[in-house]
């Protein structure tokens, strides 16, 4: 089949028939590009659900009551003059509309205002700035160490993956924050059909520049390691060594992923090949500081995406 691009935000929702989905899920197992581009859907979704929806004014409602008595004022003053007559149900529905239009403008204004704050939050953050807010969110999470659903929902609202690979049959079994090298990390062990998948993603500090790639598993470098790039030359670098087959790093700009697999055949291969080509595609994307129109359409092309189901 062709690449399903259109169809996988209904696929993602659940919208689909049954054997569409299967034909899909078929396709996505053999397909990099789309296994990504899924993930890529999914990662922006948990995104706009960790948003944090900004409330209208304390006065939004008295303004707007008091237009639409303004509005009425009026109409009956130019209403009552000498031999002047007005039907009542006239005045009735001039007002309905007043009140429409008036409930029209503050949704759109909603509207448009959630679409940018969504359309900011969903671009990928510039080099600058990033470390610092995905510092905070770590922090503002990492009490006890154990990380729930939605502690992880805040996570990927600063910025962090924290990936679901749903796509590869795998299920979350337990989140935790950690230090890597005094770095902040989360690690996610995920669970299926026998197979054990630990990933941790780290991220270096602000001001943090030149460092050496960490294998979380060891606590040493990929060097000390004997680990070995592989790849193209830009993107993210994906190291490993054949002493180690069920261990791979990957690094790119701002993030590293360890992984470590009971079972280096199973879904090892395709989950670091879909956070590779998620992290490369990120850097492809990052750029200079999109205009708020750019903002608000990318956030209305979200939303349409999700269907509102968000």
């Amino acid at each position: 089949m062709r690449h399903p691009t259109r169809q996988l935000a209904s696929y993602i929702d659940g919208e689909m028939a049954l054997s569409r989905q299967q034909a899909i899920e078929a396709h996505l197992s053999r397909c990099d590009s789309c296994r990504a581009a899924a993930a890529e859907e999914r990662r922006l979704r948990s995104r706009l659900r960790s948003l944090k929806v900004p409330q209208p004014g304390p006065d939004l409602s008295a303004r707007i009551t008091g237009r639409l008595a303004a509005a009425q004022s009026s109409c009956l003053e130019s209403s009552s003059g000498p031999g002047a007559v007005r039907d009542a149900s006239t005045l009735d529905r001039r007002s309905h509309a007043l009140a429409a239009a008036g409930a029209l403008a503050a949704a759109g204004a909603v509207l448009l205002g959630g679409a940018y704050i969504a359309g900011s939050i969903l671009a990928v953050p510039a080099q600058t700035g990033t470390r610092a807010a995905m510092a905070a969110g770590w922090e503002e999470v990492s009490g006890n160490g154990s990380l729930a659903a939605d502690q992880l929902q805040v996570l990927r609202a600063h910025g962090w993956s924290c990936p679901e690979l749903a796509d590869l049959g795998l299920s979350l079994e337990s989140a935790r924050s950690l230090r890597v090298h005094g770095r902040p990390a989360v690690e996610m062990t995920f669970t299926a059909d026998g197979e054990r998948l630990r990933l941790v993603e780290q991220h270096p500090l602000p001001g943090e520049d030149g460092q050496p790639v960490i294998n979380a598993v060891t606590g040493r470098s990929v060097a000390a390691d004997g680990f070995s790039a592989a790849g193209p030359q830009a993107g993210a670098a994906v190291f490993g060594s054949d002493e180690y087959p069920g261990q791979k790093v990957v690094a790119a700009g701002n993030v590293t992923y360890t992984f470590e697999s009971s079972l280096p055949v199973k879904s090892l291969p395709r989950a670091v090949e879909e956070l590779s080509m998620l992290e490369s595609a990120r850097l492809a994307r990052s750029g200079a500081d999109p205009e708020p129109m750019e903002r608000i359409v990318r956030g209305l092309t979200m939303f349409t995406r999700a269907g509102w189901s968000l």
